[in-house]
């Protein structure tokens, strides 16, 4: 007779706690940026010889000091979630108990253009289904959740302004988001940060439990 051998499972709970600090270090970071943008730019008077205003959606790093700090923010958790979601993933394997989503794309998932619409959305949904107990009363709808209000930080619109101030030779350029959408983005951001700690955390402890019992 064979033997199915599997590998002993990664614990989460470490790996857990650092995730979640590096999601409240995002979540702090959008709600600077949301104050700054409420407290609108500071006034510069004089000429003003440019404005414009620029839309992008993705990683944005103007030089609004408010974007600046989430996308560094954005940047660190985002590397620390991959470690924390490919060992949550990599359990399953470890058990004999693969998942649909190939371990692939928990990384890849995020830099392919338009799949990272969708797939690590997916890839985290899946995770979440299959690591919760029978009878656990849990809902992947959170995921879902999460995943749009993490989609909505990416979206970012800023005004810059060039002054020249009277007698003066250098010019003086503003940055700053509309403050209605600051609002949107930022508490999106911050919401992202609360739900994804809520994940990590029930994902960790599910799959200990479980690898304990």
């Amino acid at each position: 007779m064979s033997e199915t051998r599997t590998a002993a499972g990664h614990r989460l709970q470490a790996i857990s706690w650092v995730t979640v600090a590096a999601l409240a270090a995002a979540g702090l970071a959008h709600a600077f940026f949301v104050v700054r943008n409420l407290l609108g730019p500071p006034d510069v008077s004089g000429r003003i010889v440019a404005q414009r205003t620029a839309f992008s959606f993705g990683w944005s790093i103007d030089g609004e000091p408010g974007l600046q700090a989430v996308t560094v923010a954005r940047a660190l958790s985002l590397i620390v979630f991959i470690v924390w979601l490919y060992r949550a993933h990599d359990n399953f394997g470890r058990r004999d108990n693969p998942l649909e989503w190939h371990k692939a794309w928990v990384v890849a998932g995020w830099f392919v253009p338009v799949a990272n619409l969708v797939v690590p959305g997916q890839v985290v949904k899946e995770v979440y289904r299959r690591s919760y107990p029978e009878r656990a009363s849990s809902s992947v709808q959170l995921v879902s959740a999460w995943w749009l209000a993490l989609l909505l930080t990416f979206i970012s619109v800023t005004d810059t302004t060039v002054h020249v101030p009277p007698g003066a030779d250098t010019t003086v350029t503003t940055v700053y988001t509309p403050a209605f959408l600051a609002v949107i983005t930022g508490g999106a951001g911050v919401l992202a940060a609360i739900l994804g700690g809520v994940i990590v955390r029930r994902v960790s402890v599910w799959q200990d439990d479980q690898a304990a019992g």
